[in-house]
């Protein structure tokens, strides 16, 4: 199945959920049937696709396609401005489709305009046709979602159409797994053993009774952003050591005592921290202290040995 079919399938089963973040108000979607909105939300990816393909063209491609479509002199086509050519060709592409529109060019003028979107171009036409639509589509559908959702609920909504956890939160990536339904993004990297006893064995979930070993081993810093998005979790900073703790005081029983209890233990932390720097310090003056007092000693030991003229005197 192509993006476009899978898309106005998409749109066919959950045209509520798209429609909700696509039309401005309530009004507007009360105002159309379910299957005027799957036209209108069809059509503005469908002329993103077009928008995307006519600026990857060439002049002299779209000078050959106005040939074909444009009942129009030679002088006023030599004439005629890059973004005009565009706008009218725009219209035939929408009512034509892109496959039917593109196949009256020349396999390596429809070469050209495949190289220009990256996609695989040494194959048959109708082939080539095909990767072109996809690829636009694919790049239509991106800047759809892209204006319309969150990456956060974008996720979530695929999902929980496709069952699948996804890992990645790039748009293209997002959209890729939207219309395969798989996830190819890298895997998370392994980690390190830890360093504590009181980190899980397993992997916890985030609620009470979590200790912060276990946040701070298992979850990324992104998934310690996402969780207090998700449950409305005050931040006080974005450093991981920071989410941690405000994560704690969210799931503590008391938050304002959790964050109090925090600041003291902050403050002891930065006395003794500050108390065992002025001991170093002292240590480190006492043996430079003693050292330069050595040196002075032994120099005064040599300088007896010596007599007025600058000769060592014998032992008697």
């Amino acid at each position: 199945m192509n993006p476009q079919q899978f898309f106005r399938g998409l749109i066919d089963e959950v045209v509520s959920e798209i429609a909700s973040k696509y039309f401005e108000n309530e009004e507007e979607i009360l105002e159309l049937s379910a299957a005027q909105q799957t036209n209108e939300l069809a059509g503005d990816v469908m002329a993103t696709s077009v928008d995307h393909i006519l600026s990857k063209c060439k002049k002299a491609t779209l000078m050959l396609l106005m040939k074909e479509y444009v009942d129009d002199d030679e002088d006023s086509e030599s004439n005629i401005t890059l973004q005009a050519m565009r706008d009218l060709l725009h219209s035939i592409f929408m009512e034509k489709g892109i496959d039917a529109s593109l196949s009256v060019l020349s396999l390596d003028v429809i070469r050209d305009v495949g190289k220009s979107l990256r996609v695989e171009t040494e194959c048959d036409k109708d082939t080539l046709l095909g990767n072109i639509n996809n690829k636009s589509f694919e790049v239509a559908l991106e800047k759809f979602f892209t204006v319309h959702f969150n990456d956060r609920d974008l996720k979530k909504w695929i999902e929980t159409i496709h069952d699948v956890k996804v890992l990645s939160s790039s748009k293209k990536r997002l959209v890729k797994v939207l219309l395969t339904g798989q996830d190819e993004s890298p895997k998370p990297r392994s980690r390190p053993p830890p360093t504590s006893d009181k980190v899980s064995k397993e992997k916890p979930d985030i609620k009470a009774g979590i200790v912060k070993e276990d946040l701070d081993y298992w979850y990324y810093v992104k998934d310690l952003k996402s969780f207090c998005l998700d449950n409305e979790v005050t931040m006080e900073g974005t450093k991981k050591n920071d989410l941690i703790h405000s994560i704690l005081a969210h799931l503590s029983e008391d938050p304002e005592e959790y964050r109090k209890k925090r600041k003291r233990e902050e403050e002891e932390e930065a006395a003794a921290k500050k108390q065992k720097l002025e001991e170093e310090a002292a240590m480190y003056e006492e043996m430079h202290s003693s050292e330069s007092n050595e040196g002075e000693s032994y120099e005064a030991s040599g300088a007896s040995d010596i007599s007025l003229d600058g000769s060592l005197e014998d032992d008697e």
